[in-house]
């Protein structure tokens, strides 16, 4: 049976660095059908604050329909995104405060609405040195919880910012880590 991977895409270049890591990425993986949400093509309203998912376990908006099924329906989840500012772009950052309301839908039902699934952070970054790894899975780490899922790995390509990067130095050098992510998406 044929397993559903949803890939949260947050860049807003289609042949950029991301989506370069992206797809090399996605070379290993076999026997899992790729849905993809785009962040910068989505137009996600941010979360207001309402707390309609508070009280009704659902938000007033419903831009996030098609991104509800393809989550709830999903074994694995891979986050690509470049790093701003220490963070992640505010497209890809509205859908992941949106998630809110399976935080509330949980806490509502004693139960959660997700099924449990694994998740990989794909990264990428213009400095070389900085390491923001760090500060990006503290800000996500509670957000893939809400999604029902526990954090594989992160991978982060830095450098980006140098014209002279040699991308394909760095698939060689994280080639068994990507292959040690496959395997335990292949348990599930």
């Amino acid at each position: 049976m044929e397993k559903d991977l949803l890939v949260f895409f947050g860049s807003p270049h289609e042949s950029g660095y991301t989506a370069k890591f992206l797809n090399h990425f996605l070379k290993f993986f076999s026997g899992f059908n790729v849905n993809m949400v785009k962040a910068y093509e989505e137009n996600i309203k941010p979360c207001i604050g309402c707390e309609n998912c508070k009280i009704g376990s659902i938000c007033i908006f419903r831009d996030m329909d098609r991104i509800n099924i393809l989550l709830k329906k999903s074994s694995g989840i891979v986050i690509a995104a470049p790093i701003y500012n220490a963070s992640f772009p505010s497209p890809l950052k509205s859908i992941f405060d949106r998630m809110q309301v399976y935080y509330f839908f949980r806490r509502a039902l004693k139960s959660t609405y997700l099924n449990k699934k694994k998740a990989v952070i794909l990264l990428t970054q213009g400095s070389e040195k900085a390491d923001y790894e760090k500060i990006i899975n503290v800000q996500i780490n509670p957000v893939i919880k809400l999604m029902g899922a526990d954090l594989i790995d992160t991978l982060t390509l830095k450098g980006t910012d140098n014209k002279n990067l040699d991308i394909d130095k760095f698939y060689i050098k994280s080639e068994n880590k990507i292959r040690n992510i496959i395997s335990n998406f292949d348990s599930i």
